[in-house]
């Protein structure tokens, strides 16, 4: 993953495609790192990118989404969404980060906050005032994941399943017995009759020879 973080320091840096949010960068920008340092939080790739300081990340969301927008289709799966509040104005960067470690990054922004007695951050969809994309996923799959939720998800998966049994079919009682024809069922009937009158005709005959 190319990524390090540090207890002391709460350094992280994740490779990052940025999508789009932030005003001085309306078009993508793959290929960078995003980097979460004591001074802040930065993109950057080959030395243009953005910051912003620790005071202003008023929340985070992190999906198993992959972006796609129109000229633009990510590579990993992975949503994040970082709010923002600027200048008293409210703003949402989008990146494709890895699942994982956005959710390690959401993790260590918020041992920052409470190192320093604050509360975590909430997801994005649980602010108000941030517009329409707030409340919305990247391709609206799958909702945010906390944490907590990924470790269950990923303990889930390593779980070995239990192998099924094949379904066994279960035949008819009768099935596999001949059924006799209309036909052979009057042949029987007719042989049936014939001995009946048999046993009583010959014992007539006996009678009147004698």
């Amino acid at each position: 993953m190319g990524m390090a973080t540090s207890a002391t320091a709460h350094r992280f840096d994740v490779p990052a495609d940025y999508v789009e949010g932030d005003p001085t960068e309306p078009r993508p920008l793959t290929g960078g790192t995003l980097t979460l340092a004591p001074g802040g939080l930065l993109f950057d790739r080959d030395g243009s990118g953005f910051a912003a300081e620790l005071d202003e990340v008023e929340g985070i969301t992190v999906t198993g989404s992959r972006v796609r927008r129109p000229g633009f289709e990510a590579s990993r799966r992975g949503y994040t969404k970082v709010a923002l509040i600027r200048d008293g104005r409210p703003i949402i960067w989008e990146f494709s980060i890895d699942r994982t470690a956005g959710s390690e990054l959401r993790e260590t922004l918020n041992r920052v906050r409470r190192a320093s007695g604050r509360e975590p951050l909430p997801f994005v969809e649980e602010l108000t005032g941030f517009g329409g994309r707030a409340s919305t996923q990247a391709t609206g799959e799958m909702q945010a994941l906390s944490p907590e939720e990924v470790r269950r998800d990923a303990a889930r998966r390593r779980r070995p399943q239990p192998r099924k049994r094949p379904a066994v079919r279960r035949e008819p009682a009768d099935r596999g017995r001949r059924r006799l024809t209309v036909k052979q069922r009057r042949l029987v009937f007719g042989a049936i009759a014939a001995m009946v009158l048999l046993e009583i005709a010959v014992p007539l005959l006996i009678l009147r020879v004698l």
